[in-house]
């Protein structure tokens, strides 16, 4: 799984980004 979703969503995972994503 190389998507750019998957690479933010866990990167977004330490910075709750993923909420506003």
């Amino acid at each position: 799984m190389t998507h750019p979703y998957f690479i933010f969503f866990t990167k977004a995972q330490t910075q709750d980004t993923y909420h506003t994503y």
